[in-house]
């Protein structure tokens, strides 16, 4: 029984290391346009629609080897410019550490990648501030 439990838990942790590989090779020195962009505000649970935007085409995402890279986002004739300082991967997840290129803030970003695929990403970034939730997502491809 020892051995089954052992295989398994070594399965589950191959598995694991696995997805982390197939996501930083797809990401690793790759540009990926930003085909779609949404954003939403939720209070309590409660998406308010005044506050919820879906524009497609609005930049990229240039991640490079070295673990570099820039993310730009052009919108409502605006464009916010990021450098990426680092970037990691996680089984299912992208974090950045980023600094404005105006402002030179410096933050860390977290994202979901709730798809992974060759041609196409679709990452989720959700920031929660007391009541409310401040939810990004960026369908990326290639």
């Amino acid at each position: 029984m020892k051995k089954l439990a052992l295989i398994a838990i070594g399965a589950l942790f191959l598995t694991g290391c696995s997805k982390e590989k197939a996501l930083e090779s797809r990401l690793d020195n790759q540009t990926w346009n930003i085909a779609k962009y949404e954003y939403q505000l939720s209070n309590n649970g409660v998406v308010d629609p005044g506050q919820s935007i879906s524009i497609e085409n609005v930049g990229t995402v240039d991640l490079k080897k070295d673990g570099t890279g820039t993310f730009k986002v052009t919108a409502n004739g605006s464009t916010d410019s990021y450098t990426i300082n680092g970037w990691t991967t996680g089984e299912n997840s992208v974090t950045m550490d980023v600094t404005d290129d105006d402002t030179k803030g410096k933050a860390t970003w977290s994202f979901t990648v709730t798809t992974n695929e060759k041609k196409k990403q679709v990452w989720i970034r959700e920031v929660t501030q007391g009541k409310f939730v401040f939810k990004d997502t960026y369908t990326l491809t290639r």
